[in-house]
C-alpha cells in the first residue's frame, strides 16, 4: 500500500481538457497520490476519480439583440424573454456546488486540497475545515472581470465572483495565478497575494527548422471563439501574398467557425486545417516559421492573456508575432522571441508581419531554442512542488 500523502484536486470542468490540472499532476504525482473530482475521468490510471454531476442550470442563453433599444421597448421584451427562458428550462437547481457535492467526499482523508476555478471554492473551503488540511486555490483567470464585455454577465454574474473573492479566497492557504498582471489585480482588489504559475508546456527536445524557400508560413491554433475576433487575423494576412497562414481551429462556436471558413474560401494563402491531438501540437507546428496571435483586449483577461499557445510556439521553436497584450508582450520582449504590434489594429499587425524576412525569422527561432528550457514547465513544476511541500511541513 502506498505511503504517499494524498492530494484531493477539485475542478468543476472536464479534467482531460484542463491543462493546469495536468500540470499539477505532472509536477506532483511522483511524490503524492491523487484523488480528482471533476466532470470527466482524467487519463491517469493511478488516480481515484470522483465524478461531479453537472449542475442543472436554468437556460442562460444570451439573448441580447434588444439591449441597445430604448428602455421603453427593451424592458418589456426582457421581461417576456425571462418568462420564456424560465418556462423552457423548467425549475433550476439553485443549490451551490457545496450543497450538491459535499456528500460525495465521505470516506476519504486527503492531506491537501487543490481547488481549480472559483465556482467550487465554497466546497473546497468546507472540506478544508472538515479535514483541517491546507488548501491551494488555483485561479485560471481574473474571474471578477472574466466576461466584462457582456452586459448581462457583468450585471448578474460579476457580483457573485466578487463576493467569492472577498469571502472565500482569503481562506485559502496558498493561491496560484497565471501571470503577473492578474496576480497584481487580485492583490490590489482583495488583498490576496499569489504565486504565478504560468501555463507553460513541457520542454520539447528539438531544433529549429529554417525554411529557405516559398512563403513565410504562419500558424495560429486554438478555439474558434467570436470574442477572439479571429476574422481580424485573416484580414491582417490577406494583403501579404508572400505569407501563408494556417488556422488550426477547434469548432468551439460552430457558427463562428463556419464564418471563418467562408472568409477563407477565396483566399489562396489562408487555410483552415483540422486540429491535431493536443499532445501533437508542438511537434506539428515546429515545421512553421511564425506563431501568430492577434487578440483584442475586449476584457481584462484578454488584456492580460498569457496562453498555452505562446509557450507551444516557443517549444515548437517558432518566431512569434503578437498584439501588445501586457503579459505576452513582456515574455516576447524579455526573451527577444519575435515582434509585437504597436497597437491592436489590423493595420499594425499587417505591418509587423510585412517587416519580417527570413533572416529575422531565423534569429527569433534561435532565440526560442535558446530559451525553450527556461520557458518550459520544468521551472513551473518545481515551483508547484516547492509550495506544496511548504504547506505540508
Amino acid at each position: 500500500m502506498s505511503q504517499k500523502k494524498i492530494i484531493l484536486l477539485i475542478c468543476d470542468a472536464n479534467l482531460p481538457r484542463a491543462p493546469r490540472v495536468k500540470a499539477a499532476y505532472q509536477a506532483l504525482s511522483a511524490d503524492f497520490d491523487f484523488i480528482m473530482a471533476g466532470y470527466l475521468k482524467p487519463d491517469y490510471p493511478d488516480v481515484q476519480f470522483i465524478e461531479l454531476p453537472r449542475k442543472k442550470k436554468r437556460v442562460t442563453t444570451s439573448i441580447d439583440w434588444h439591449m441597445s433599444w430604448p428602455a421603453i421597448v427593451r424592458k418589456p421584451i426582457s421581461a417576456l424573454l425571462k418568462i420564456y427562458l424560465r418556462l423552457k428550462s423548467g425549475k433550476p437547481d439553485n443549490r451551490t456546488i457545496k450543497e450538491q457535492y459535499e456528500h460525495l467526499f465521505e470516506g476519504i482523508q486527503p492531506d491537501l486540497i487543490i481547488n481549480h476555478h472559483l465556482n467550487s471554492l465554497d466546497l473546497a473551503v468546507s472540506l478544508k475545515k472538515r479535514w483541517n488540511v491546507p488548501l491551494i486555490s488555483n485561479l485560471h483567470e481574473y474571474y471578477p472581470r472574466e466576461f466584462e464585455d457582456q452586459e448581462i454577465w457583468l450585471q448578474y454574474e460579476a457580483p457573485k465572483k466578487i463576493k467569492i473573492c472577498q469571502d472565500l479566497l482569503p481562506q485559502a492557504d496558498q493561491v496560484f495565478s497565471v501571470c503577473e498582471g492578474i496576480r497584481q489585480e487580485y492583490f490590489t482588489q482583495f488583498g490576496v497575494d499569489s504565486v504565478v504559475i504560468r501555463n507553460d508546456k513541457p520542454f520539447h527536445p528539438t531544433t529549429p527548422t529554417f525554411n529557405t524557400s516559398g512563403p513565410i508560413r504562419l500558424i495560429h491554433h486554438g478555439a474558434a471563439l467570436k470574442s477572439r475576433n479571429l476574422h481580424l487575423l485573416i484580414e491582417a494576412v490577406k494583403p501579404l501574398q508572400d505569407f501563408m497562414l494556417d488556422l488550426m481551429l477547434l469548432p468551439t462556436q460552430e457558427d463562428y467557425y463556419e464564418q471563418l471558413k467562408d472568409l477563407c474560401k477565396n483566399v489562396d494563402h489562408i487555410n483552415i486545417i483540422p486540429p491535431v491531438d493536443p499532445k501533437e501540437i508542438t511537434p506539428f507546428i515546429s515545421s512553421y516559421d511564425v506563431g501568430v496571435f492577434l487578440l483584442e483586449p475586449v476584457n481584462f483577461n484578454y488584456k492580460m492573456a498569457l496562453p498555452n499557445k505562446l509557450f507551444e510556439f516557443v517549444q515548437g521553436r517558432l518566431a512569434i508575432a503578437i498584439t501588445p497584450n501586457q503579459e505576452m508582450a513582456r515574455i516576447v520582449k524579455d526573451y527577444d522571441l519575435g515582434v509585437v504590434a504597436q497597437d491592436y489594429s489590423v493595420e499594425a499587425f499587417t505591418k509587423i508581419l510585412a517587416n519580417l524576412d527570413r533572416e529575422k525569422v531565423a534569429h527569433f527561432k534561435k532565440q526560442a531554442d535558446t530559451h525553450a528550457r527556461t520557458l518550459s514547465s520544468e521551472s513551473t513544476h518545481a515551483l508547484i512542488r516547492e509550495n506544496v511541500r511548504k504547506l505540508l511541513q
